[in-house]
């Protein structure tokens, strides 16, 4: 694996937790009616969701699911059960449902023993759903590779390019990753990787931040050097979205070293701590 010349990136984050944030889940304490085309809203307390999740409704099986997964609102905190109630909602469709069953194979979550095979049909599924975090979840299995899955770059950035068309920030940092980086196969863009960090960025997602932050910081991609947008953009990764790292780039802007001293921090794919993968992808 190459590393970065210059630049500084971080490693994916857990997308099996980002899922909460991209679940389109509506506000708490209230969920949408599912009777086809009603979009009421009605009070629920964890008691309904168990009661309309055991009458079949997917989105309250889901919603159940993830209480388990979590241990909330006083439910038993088991992936066993989290794993059941997704799958009852997932058979009616659910992609969201769907997506998680297909993490839990990935890794062998939940009672389940690891099938990659299994979850990568999954991710097809919801993929042909127009579902948009799979996209980026088989995106990135093909961009990379998986044990019994070959890697395929061009599938891979063609999901993730549509996942990051949808809106996703993930996708949207992801390509813009690919785009910095290059290799043989996808020519280097650094406009277009500045433009795909922006995009994320913009939406608040912390990884985006640090790397649109580092090329203001460089003046990279066509951007103008501009060193105190890059202090607010890692500055805003850092308090709003609990990066780390951008918390040490930060100490390192600031301190009496030479700035550039943070360009020799060691880059691998794309990600601090080379060769690291996101949780849901071990």
């Amino acid at each position: 694996m190459t590393r970065y010349q210059k630049g500084v990136v971080i490693r994916l984050t857990c997308v099996l937790c980002l899922m909460f944030q991209l679940a389109m889940i509506l506000p708490q304490g209230v969920i949408a009616d599912e009777q086809p085309m009603q979009f009421n809203k009605v009070e629920i307390t964890p008691e309904t969701v168990v009661k309309y999740a055991n009458e079949g409704k997917p989105n309250y099986q889901y919603r159940l699911g993830l209480m388990h997964e979590e241990g909330t609102d006083g439910v038993e905190k088991s992936l066993v059960l989290a794993r059941q109630w997704y799958e009852k909602a997932a058979n009616q469709g659910h992609a969201m449902a769907r997506n998680r069953v297909a993490v839990m194979y990935y890794n062998g979550l939940g009672g389940l023993e690891k099938n990659v095979e299994k979850a990568v049909k999954l991710f097809e599924q919801s993929v042909e759903d127009n579902d948009e975090t799979a996209m980026f979840m088989l995106g990135y299995i093909h961009l990379h590779g998986a044990e019994g899955v070959p890697q395929d770059k061009k599938t891979g950035i063609e999901l993730l390019e549509a996942s990051a068309r949808k809106g996703n920030p993930m996708a949207q940092d992801e390509v813009g990753v690919v785009y910095f980086n290059g290799d043989d196969d996808i020519p280097m863009d650094r406009k277009k990787a500045a433009e795909w960090y922006k995009r994320a960025a913009d939406q608040g997602y912390a990884p985006a931040l640090i790397h649109l932050g580092t090329m203001y910081y460089q003046g990279q991609g066509g951007l103008e050097k501009n060193q105190d947008k890059a202090v607010e953009l890692m500055t805003k990764a850092y308090k709003e979205g609990g990066s780390e790292e951008a918390y040490k780039i930060l100490e390192i802007w600031s301190s009496n070293k030479k700035k550039e001293k943070v360009l020799t921090v060691p880059m691998q794919k794309g990600r601090v701590v080379p060769g690291e993968q996101p949780k849901w992808a071990k």
